[in-house]
């Protein structure tokens, strides 16, 4: 947090009062989580398999994520668009290194190990695209 004093954060913090009920993740740590953000879309080549795509988040693969310790910031299935059916998802990252740590440690957990080896999940048959996306806010930006 190079550009912004702590000091100066925390003072803009408590003027608004903004870790009033606040219980775990502070204003500061969802700051810091959110200096590189991941856009992530999983395309399917059919409902059926789309279908079977949330279901394996909603199984296990959120968990997974969880455990990781990613800032899971933004879940969503695409209304619109020319390649439907789509997952898309939004992760929140302080720096590309802690990224890669944090995806290193996703691929290693025993959990997502038996998900992705599931035959109901193989993942060839149901997400035949992905779209990976590294962003970081602009000065703009409301996160």
């Amino acid at each position: 947090m190079d550009f912004l004093p702590v000091y100066e954060f925390q003072k803009c913090v408590s003027r608004y009062r903004g870790d009033h009920k606040v219980q775990n993740f502070s204003c500061r740590d969802q700051f810091l989580s959110m200096a590189f953000v991941e856009l992530r879309t999983y395309e399917s080549p059919s409902d059926q398999d789309h279908r079977r795509k949330v279901e394996m988040f909603n199984s296990g693969e959120y968990d997974v994520f969880e455990k990781a310790g990613f800032s899971q910031v933004f879940y969503g299935d695409v209304l619109v668009g020319s390649r439907l059916p789509c997952l898309t998802y939004m992760l929140g990252f302080t720096d590309l290194t802690d990224r890669t740590a944090k995806w290193n440690a996703f691929r290693e957990t025993p959990e997502w190990k038996k998900l992705s080896g599931s035959p109901r999940y193989a993942f060839e048959s149901i997400v035949s695209n992905i779209t990976n996306l590294i962003l970081s806010p602009t000065t703009y930006s409301q996160i």
